[in-house]
């Protein structure tokens, strides 16, 4: 039989069963590296929006309680050793930051019971001098039970951050198994 490159039929297809069961048994590590990596891009990026503490300012507020609900990123390793996949999640209320928001209403929460609609505004001046029962204080303008709000612009840090990984994650995946091929070739 012809030799090729020193490695005799036999001995390539012993390797090749090697390659491929390092491979099979490194998949788990190699996908969980990923999407690590791709978890702290992900916080990164939500950080640069929500702040350090990760937290949301006056989101989840209720009455008389100061609402500072967190957001963040997990994943979840899923699938056997030889298929592993990884799934990235958002937690929290990310998509109040991610996507567009339109013009509203925002209204106190004690004047939600009376089941007003639309904004609810002062009928004469000085209608509403604070207290309870007028809950929202507008800068410069003073208390009222309802404010209009124009809408924001989403800042997209979950689409940033997936921008940012996917290239991370393909290095990492190419690499790792790179490197888990050329250690299972040594002889």
């Amino acid at each position: 039989m012809a030799k090729a490159a020193g490695v005799t039929g036999p001995d390539l297809a012993g390797l090749m069963v090697n390659i491929s069961k390092a491979i099979g048994a490194g998949s788990k590590a190699t996908v969980s590296t990923a999407a690590l990596s791709a978890k702290r891009i992900h916080e990164r990026e939500i950080a640069r929006v929500a702040g350090a503490d990760m937290a949301l300012s006056g989101v989840g507020a209720a009455k008389g309680k100061k609402g500072n609900t967190k957001v963040g990123v997990r994943f979840t390793l899923e699938g056997n050793a030889n298929t592993p996949q990884a799934f990235i999640k958002a937690t929290g209320p990310l998509h109040i930051v991610e996507r567009n928001t339109a013009g509203h209403v925002i209204r106190s929460a004690y004047s939600k019971g009376k089941r007003r609609k639309g904004f609810v505004g002062p009928a004469s001046a000085g209608q509403f001098t604070g207290g309870r029962n007028a809950a929202v204080n507008i800068p410069g303008v003073g208390f009222r039970r309802s404010a209009r709000h124009p809408g924001t612009t989403g800042q997209h840090p979950w689409r940033k951050g997936a921008t940012k990984a996917a290239p991370v994650i393909r290095k990492t995946m190419s690499s790792r198994t790179a490197s888990i091929v050329k250690k299972a070739a040594k002889p």
